[in-house]
């Protein structure tokens, strides 16, 4: 694989169900759960401690049932089912780890072999924190698909605001077009809000019908 390009081997989040060994109480209440994108910070044992919400909340994770083991000392994002408990604290129930691709230019390494924009769908973008959040849904079977993120421009217009244009990088490596499966992203965008003025992202893909579709602006 080449230097600079990430790629995704497809997952779903899992959502896992509650089951408590030996309980037989009908009347049982299954708790409030949230699905969202956030930024885990993780100890040195690689477990996840707190993490920051996409409305910018600093929430300390008190239990994590999934178990999981990231890697140490380091903040990743990712999506997860979590439920709050108060105080600014949650218990996490089901996480997965997010691919977070930061944009490059086409001239990029990344990109000697060519852009790649197999088709998929795209079905919801959102911005959260410095981040562009993205659920796909990609055609595939069981190969391993590349994606990242493509820089085409960066001006600043009339009016002051900095505009970012950038295309969904799409290698579905001639996996056959079996089934759908969803797969997430969250685009880190800091470079490009480090002055006062408004940021304003256009995103690009192909879609099913091969078509380039453009996203309607969003704003930082």
């Amino acid at each position: 694989m080449r230097t600079g390009l990430k790629s995704l081997l497809i997952l779903s989040l899992v959502i896992i169900s509650l089951c408590l060994s030996g309980c037989k109480d009908d009347t049982y209440v299954y708790p409030s759960v949230k699905l969202e994108f956030m930024s885990a910070t993780t100890d040195g044992n690689g477990k996840i401690t707190q993490f920051l919400s996409d409305d910018n909340r600093i929430v300390t994770v008190i239990a994590d049932r999934t178990n999981t083991t990231l890697k140490a000392d380091t903040v990743i994002r990712i999506i997860s089912n979590y439920e709050e408990k108060g105080n600014n604290e949650a218990e996490i129930y089901a996480l997965a780890q997010v691919l977070a691709p930061e944009p490059v230019p086409a001239t990029d390494a990344a990109f000697e072999d060519g852009i790649k924009t197999d088709p998929l769908s795209l079905l919801s973008i959102s911005k959260g924190n410095e981040f562009l959040n993205l659920v796909l849904s990609i055609k595939m079977q069981s190969g391993r698909h590349s994606i990242h993120v493509v820089e085409e421009s960066v001006e600043i217009n009339d009016g002051g605001q900095t505009e970012v244009r950038l295309l969904l990088y799409h290698n579905a490596n001639e996996d056959p077009t079996s089934f759908s499966r969803r797969a997430y992203a969250s685009i880190p965008l800091k470079k490009y809000l480090q002055h006062d003025n408004e940021v304003v992202v256009y995103f690009s893909y192909y879609n099913l019908d091969n078509e380039l579709t453009t996203c309607q602006p969003i704003c930082f």
